[in-house]
């Protein structure tokens, strides 16, 4: 059972992110048309907070019967603060359409380390020091509780959903796929930790196929170019493993399924996120005026 407690307020992020307490006579920085929400399942016994920024004149009163698509983020201490930053622009000058952003925390009063280890794997690590394999009950709490509640709330388009991942996010974008096809419309997904648990994400891939579950959606894959063998010397190759998981999906013919997938130029683990979360949006939520800007950026 999930219940929903509301505690909205426009205030900075950076209150929730950061325990540092500002000096009482120092302003403090806001990101603007945003609001925290605090969302909590009886079933999890965590909460979790919800990072909402509205896109440009959401409140006009010519918009009041306009839906937008919704950007959804995981690990929102970092993918949502960059990818608020890097759609200011594109969104008032039609490079991106107009969407709601959606950051979603890691537990309330846990490590950023132990919620997102716990919450984006998909199967457990007996010998780990941190707790792995809850994805299936974080997913189920983002259907049934934390996406009714955007919808409930916001002028959300329920049939245009973005999911956003980076590394162990990315992961979990994937086993959101496989796992419940049509709940995200589309996926924009970074440096995927593809690798874990022994690759079990390609046997949950292979396992989805025999019982020909439909995926659907546009699939957008970045990994950056440095990571694999050749520049850090580990045995992980995550190009490779990038390549080789979209061209499996490929494979499989799906009808409503589009993939497309980059490597970084000297990207890294660190670094590939802005870059290919950039380049996704332009092919998933495109502006009407993508790729200068027109007048509104160069004048006449």
């Amino acid at each position: 059972m999930v219940k929903v407690i509301v505690i909205a307020f426009a205030t900075c992020l950076a209150l929730i992110l950061h325990c540092e307490a500002a000096e009482p006579d120092r302003p403090r920085y806001k990101i603007s048309r945003t609001e925290i929400h605090t969302v909590s399942s009886e079933d999890l016994e965590r909460d979790y907070r919800l990072f909402v920024k509205l896109p440009p004149r959401y409140h006009d009163p010519t918009n009041k019967n306009r839906r937008y698509p919704v950007i959804y983020f995981n690990d929102a201490s970092y993918c949502f603060e960059v990818a608020s930053g890097i759609t200011v622009a594109p969104m008032n000058l039609g490079g991106f359409e107009h969407a709601i952003l959606v950051g979603i925390s890691y537990a309330v009063g846990e490590s950023g380390a132990d919620s997102r280890a716990r919450d984006l794997t998909p199967v457990p690590l007996p010998q780990a020091k941190r707790e792995h394999g809850g994805a299936r009950a974080y997913l189920t709490f983002i259907r049934d509780g934390i996406i009714p509640f955007i919808d409930k709330e916001f002028r959300a388009d329920p049939d245009r959903r973005v999911l956003v991942g980076q590394s162990h996010g990315g992961l979990f974008g994937v086993f959101a796929l496989l796992e419940e096809p049509g709940l995200f419309s589309d996926y924009i997904l970074t440096s995927p930790s593809l690798w874990f648990g022994q690759k079990a994400i390609f046997d949950m891939e292979a396992e989805a196929a025999a019982e020909q579950r439909p995926l659907s959606g546009k699939v957008y894959f970045a990994t950056g170019e440095t990571e694999q063998p050749n520049f850090h010397g580990g045995r992980i190759d995550m190009v490779a493993d990038q390549a080789s998981f979209a061209d499996i999906l490929a494979s499989r013919n799906h009808s409503g399924l589009s993939l497309k997938y980059d490597t970084i130029e000297d990207g890294t683990h660190q670094t590939t996120f802005p870059i290919g979360f950039t380049r996704g949006m332009l092919w998933i939520l495109p502006g009407d005026d993508p790729y200068n800007g027109g007048q509104r950026w160069y004048g006449d």
